[in-house]
């Protein structure tokens, strides 16, 4: 492969790797927006709507697994992207040592080494704390 053509697909590799990046940010607001909204409809149709016959049964049974289901597809949303992004990541470092570059690989050994949770892994954190919550929604109320 000539050194302009891997240089092209090293770019357009990367604006991909930038997108998908883009891609779970947007699914995170997405989904916490969505959650947000949910777990509020909760608490009114339960503290608000008391007189309201069979609105604290519709809270219970429809809204907390309906949660349940979101914070699923959300974190099948998100393993997807990540899934996306690795396949790229991948791709750009068989690349860089071909083009004499070595940003990407550089930024992955300094994460490997901090002792911190990588981002995805709060990502992924975050839809089971909803799913706890849902439950918890569920039993209180039940």
């Amino acid at each position: 492969m000539d050194i302009s053509n891997e240089r092209f697909e090293f770019e357009k590799a990367l604006e991909i790797y930038k997108t998908c990046i883009e891609r779970i940010e947007k699914v995170n607001t997405f989904y916490v927006s969505l959650q947000t909204a949910l777990i509020t409809l909760f608490g009114f149709i339960v503290n608000q709507a008391k007189d309201l016959e069979g609105s604290t049964i519709f809270a219970i049974w429809i809204l907390a697994p309906m949660g349940v289901v979101l914070s699923i597809s959300w974190l099948l949303a998100i393993k997807k992207q990540y899934f996306d992004k690795e396949k790229i990541k991948e791709r750009l470092l068989n690349l860089e040592p071909k083009l004499g570059m070595n940003f990407l690989s550089y930024t992955l050994y300094k994460q490997k080494k901090a002792k911190y949770l990588s981002t995805s892994q709060y990502e992924e954190l975050a839809p089971f704390i909803f799913i706890l919550l849902h439950i918890l929604l569920f039993l209180k109320f039940l």
